[in-house]
């Protein structure tokens, strides 16, 4: 009796989050005549998987496997790929973003330097009839080879695979692109959940930004009654932006509808004061851009997350902000305490041998997903949320910033005034001027009364009971630089000993420089220190050293 051909059994090898992808294929492989099956742990227990791995690759005249980020940290995919290597069985291996071909080696050790697919191919369905083919082809030459050793076993002549017509290679091609688009917007949000060492380029990256607002919107479409977000950084210039695309997109996905679980939206935000001695000192770029989005854009910022929030049914919270003089140890983003993107702070070259770069944003960030069980594959997750939670709460103490840098050049100190002053536009409202004459402020009032039309500035200068007045010198002076007095300028005096000079520029910064140092006996001697110093908001008695230097001119 003569044997009809047989189909070609095809062994498909794929983790569950490629499970639609999987679908895909094996249709495919139907449409050409083939028989396509898998052997899945999820059905039958250890034991009986084992025996039924065995036999099915046996049986198999072709084995695909499909490798994913996933497929890496799933044994029974692990142990179907290598029980096809030691069978010798002809395979195809598929290549499924977002992995590439560089990372098969850590994929599938046992594949690494072999030839794989990628659904990269704008042809994919062409490309893959054409390797099965081959490979079929392949594994029956070498049957053939030994088929007198195996004349009691069925006839292995493969039927040929049925061509697609044009609209069918079409339509599958579209399937298969739309299982892949899916397959990445779901590794999008997350790296696979024992993925502890793989990081994200930076959060510059769209895959990373594609991560962190996917997660974030996620947690506001969940039916919880609160999402929290905590953002730790240096000037944060990535993070408020990143903040507002996922509150935006949700907004545009809720927007007219109506929402039956209330949210709340707590929003905490760690950043560096834009005085901190060691931006100035680098002269790096994050001081302007703290400035513009912490003083003058902050409230343009609060007002889009609200309106947004809004749209959304969203009830927000007043973003607890807090600001640090020194570099964080930690940086990182923490969405619910149960996804965080933990960074760093590094110092990069930057041309000259003694010139550095600071780099925070820009470095890659280890992603962590606690899996909301206590077991021990969750122990590096839970290890490092709870390590970036304990370094926030260390942060929001303002015991732990010192506020103040001590300045040995007087120079240096009247340098970095000027320079906030240059750089803060048209965000300063107040600045007080304390001094016995006046004489060393008055280029920065006079810049000030130029720049800043709509701030008040105030003056106070000693009364020294003379006849000639400090306050008539002082309008003088600024009366001849700018042809008239302006109207935001007020000059008057005051009768305590003139022991200091101060500036007192809103609630952001105070300037203080004692007369100690500048009697007549240290005026010119080698090695006399002139004390200035500069104190930031972030100092623990910043309001009581404030009301203390406007006491003096009470």
């Amino acid at each position: 009796m003569q044997h009809q051909p047989r189909k070609p059994r095809i062994f498909i090898v794929y983790q569950k989050a490629e499970r639609q992808l999987a679908d895909r294929i094996w249709e495919l492989y139907e449409a050409w005549g083939c028989q396509p099956f898998h052997c899945r742990h999820d059905d039958i227990d250890k034991n009986e998987y084992r025996e039924k791995l065995r036999t099915n690759i046996r049986a198999s005249d072709l084995v695909v496997l499909l490798l994913s980020r996933e497929f890496r940290w799933s044994e029974y995919c692990q142990a179907e790929a290598g029980t096809a290597i030691a069978l010798a069985k002809p395979f195809i291996a598929i290549v499924v973003p977002p992995a590439f071909k560089k990372d098969v080696g850590a994929i599938a050790p046992v594949l690494e330097g072999l030839e794989y697919v990628s659904l990269d191919d704008h042809d994919f369905v062409s490309t893959l009839r054409d390797k099965t083919v081959a490979r079929l082809r392949e594994g029956r030459e070498a049957f053939t080879e030994m088929r007198t050793l195996f004349e009691t076993l069925e006839n292995q002549e493969l039927t040929p695979l049925r061509e697609c017509s044009l609209r069918t290679k079409r339509t599958k091609n579209a399937e298969i692109g739309a299982a892949v688009e899916a397959i990445g917007a779901a590794y999008a949000l997350s790296h696979p959940p024992r993925d502890h060492v793989a990081s994200w380029g930076s959060l510059e990256s769209p895959h990373c930004v594609e991560s962190i607002v996917g997660n974030i919107r996620q947690s506001l479409e969940s039916p919880s009654p609160k999402t929290s977000l905590t953002f730790v950084g240096v000037s944060l210039k990535f993070s408020l932006r990143l903040i507002s695309d996922a509150l935006q997109g949700v907004s545009r996905e809720r927007k007219g509808q109506r929402r039956l679980n209330k949210k709340t939206l707590t929003i905490t935000l760690v950043h560096m004061d834009g005085q901190s001695h060691i931006l100035h000192a680098m002269n790096v770029q994050d001081t302007v851009i703290i400035r513009s989005n912490f003083e003058r854009d902050w409230m343009k910022i609060k007002r889009g997350w609200d309106k947004a929030c809004r749209r959304a049914a969203i009830v927000p919270s007043e973003p607890l902000v807090h600001r640090i003089d020194y570099l964080p140890p930690r940086v990182g983003i923490l969405i619910d305490e149960s996804i965080l993107f933990a960074g760093r702070c590094a110092f990069e070259r930057r041309g000259k041998a003694d010139a550095f770069e600071l780099r925070v944003g820009e470095l890659e960030y280890l992603f962590y997903k606690r899996n909301g069980k206590l077991d021990a594959s969750d122990d590096n997750a839970r290890k490092a949320i709870a390590e970036f939670q304990g370094f926030v709460k260390a942060y929001s103490h303002k015991k732990n910033n010192v506020g103040l840098t001590p300045l040995t050049d007087s120079d240096e100190w009247m340098g970095r005034l000027r320079q906030y002053i240059e750089s803060s536009e048209d965000r300063i409202r107040e600045v007080t001027f304390i001094s016995a004459t006046a004489t060393k402020f008055l280029p920065l009032i006079i810049r000030l009364l130029r720049e800043h039309k709509k701030a008040t500035i105030r003056v106070f200068v000693h009364d020294s009971g003379t006849s000639s007045s400090h306050v008539d010198n002082v309008k003088t002076r600024i009366k001849h630089n700018l042809e008239r007095l302006p109207k935001n300028l007020t000059v008057a005096s005051y009768r305590h000993a003139a022991t200091v000079r101060a500036i007192v520029i809103d609630d952001v910064l105070i300037a203080l420089q004692p007369y100690i140092n500048e009697d007549e006996s240290s005026r010119g001697r080698k090695g006399a220190l002139p004390l200035c110093v500069i104190v930031t908001k972030c100092f623990e008695h910043f309001e009581k050293l404030k009301r203390d230097v406007f006491a003096i001119v009470k």
